[in-house]
């Protein structure tokens, strides 16, 4: 276990490298001396116990495009982020959401994945629909299912959302 653990770690060098140069060219600056976290990618991980197993679900069910990196890693790559889909010896999936998407039709993107198998979680205590969707006081709508390790992932309509299409529709017809 030693020697997996020591594996991994000497392979983080590289992609912090990676990410750091890629970081320091998409600002401008080659020094990356005014670099600050808030203007830079968000890396996010999600550990799994199987990556065959996840490339069938995030790549194939979610529809997220994934490049191999294997034996350590899938990764989900955007202009905005990178999702590192994280092989690791013991999931302990939390309760609360590890991950999630802003989507602009709540509904489809329900009816799309119910297609594909997957189950939309109902919560004790919380008001939600048939569907699984709830609420938030700010109007925000969520829907929450579980990846294949028990993972919490939600899809969002976000009120934000709403909000910036509602705006571009206002500009559009004042223009």
């Amino acid at each position: 276990m030693a020697a997996a653990l020591a594996e991994r770690w000497r392979s983080i060098p590289i992609c912090c490298t990676r990410v750091t140069a890629a970081l320091r060219r998409d600002s401008g600056n080659p020094e990356g001396a005014d670099e600050v976290l808030g203007h830079a990618k968000h890396v996010g991980f999600v550990g799994v116990s199987d990556l065959d197993a996840a490339e069938q679900f995030y790549g194939g069910v979610l529809g997220l495009d994934l490049l191999d990196a294997r034996p350590f890693a899938l990764v989900h790559d955007t202009p905005a982020s990178q999702l590192r889909i994280t092989v690791v010896e013991e999931v302990r999936a939390a309760a609360y959401t590890v991950l999630g998407w802003i989507v602009a039709d709540l509904e489809g993107e329900i009816d799309r994945l119910a297609g594909a198998g997957v189950n939309f979680n109902h919560y004790d205590g919380m008001v939600q629909d048939d569907r699984g969707i709830w609420t938030a006081p700010d109007g925000a709508r969520v829907a929450w299912f579980h990846d294949p390790d028990g993972n919490t992932l939600p899809a969002v309509l976000s009120i934000l959302l709403r909000q910036r299409q509602h705006r571009r529709q206002s500009t559009a017809r004042s223009i």
